[in-house]
């Protein structure tokens, strides 16, 4: 069974807005998990990814250089274990 959930504290997003880089803070519940992160932009389209097998329990941050792309929404799917984190991102003009 998967877990979809849209904001949780087991992940958070800082800055948000940005201006060019914000972090992902991911929180992994026990060892040996997998954990996968897309960035997609508005239109759905993926522009970013991160996989991680055999995670072991602990907090993690990830960057996200957003300076390559325009200013905009864009959003994030975090998959660990069966958790499954969804949200929005946003990117202001650099």
């Amino acid at each position: 069974e998967i877990n979809n959930k849209t904001s949780d504290n087991n992940i958070k997003i800082f800055p948000n807005p940005f201006t060019s880089k914000t972090y992902i803070e991911v929180d992994v519940p026990e060892d040996h998990l997998q954990l996968v992160l897309y960035i997609f932009d508005f239109t759905g389209k993926y522009i970013a990814s991160k996989e991680i097998d055999n995670m072991l329990k602990g907090t993690y941050r990830f960057e996200f250089d957003g300076s390559p792309y325009v200013s905009g929404i864009y959003f994030y799917n975090c998959i660990v274990g069966k958790h499954n984190y969804t949200g929005k991102l946003i990117l202001l003009s650099n």
